[in-house]
C-alpha cells in the first residue's frame, strides 16, 4: 500500500511502506521539494553487530556511496549496537528513498555475510517525514544524543560511530554537549 502524506497543502510525498514500493517524493506542481527523512534501520534479530570500528566503517561506506548514487545527503548518522539512525535529504528530483535504503542494505549486508556468515539487517525500516517547518539540524543533534540517552557515553563526542556528510561534526556537537 502506498500512502500520500501532505506536509503542506501544496506538497504531496509518496513514501515506501513495504519492500518494493515507491519512494519517489515530488510536489504536485512538478517542482522538487527539499525533503528529509529520519530513518531507523534495525539489525537482524537485534543482534549487536555495530561494536567495532571495522564493522561500522564498512557499513557506513556502503550507505554513503549509495546515498550519492541515489541522490541523498546523509545529514546525520548514528550507529547504535543493534540499529542505525539516519537523517537523509533528497538532493535531486528522482531521489528514491526505497531504492537508496534497499541498495545500501543489500550491499552492506552482502559484505557482512561474506565476512561473518550471518544476516545483518532486519527487513524494512522505520521512517518519519521531517516537516518543512522543522529544524533539520535540531533533529540531527537529537540523533547524535542517542548514545548518551542509552547510557553508552557521557557526551556525544565520546561516541565514535556518529557523524554527518553535510555539516562539520564539531559544529553539531558544540550545540549538544553540556
Amino acid at each position: 500500500m502506498t500512502e500520500v502524506v501532505n506536509v503542506a497543502p501544496e506538497v504531496a510525498h509518496t513514501v515506501r511502506l513495504k519492500s518494493g514500493m515507491t519512494g519517489l517524493l515530488r510536489r504536485h506542481d512538478g517542482n522538487f521539494p527539499r525533503h528529509s527523512r529520519y530513518l531507523t534501520i534495525r539489525t537482524h534479530r537485534r543482534t549487536r553487530h555495530f561494536h567495532s570500528s571495522a564493522a561500522v566503517a564498512r557499513t557506513l561506506m556502503e550507505f554513503l556511496r549509495c546515498a550519492r548514487l541515489e541522490g541523498f545527503a546523509v545529514l546525520a548518522y548514528c550507529f547504535m549496537p543493534d540499529h542505525l539512525h539516519l537523517l537523509v535529504e533528497g538532493t535531486r528530483e528522482r531521489a528514491d528513498l526505497g531504492t537508496f535504503v534497499r541498495l545500501a542494505k543489500q550491499l552492506s549486508g552482502r559484505t557482512h555475510v561474506n565476512i561473518h556468515g550471518t544476516l545483518l539487517w532486519q527487513e524494512g525500516f522505520e521512517q518519519r517525514a521531517v516537516g518543512v517547518q522543522e529544524d533539520v539540524k535540531a533533529i540531527a543533534r537529537y540523533i547524535l544524543q542517542n548514545p548518551v540517552r542509552t547510557g553508552l557515553v557521557r557526551t556525544p563526542g565520546d561516541y565514535p560511530f556518529l557523524g554527518s556528510s553535510k555539516w562539520p561534526l564539531e559544529d553539531l556537537l558544540r550545540r549538544v554537549s553540556p
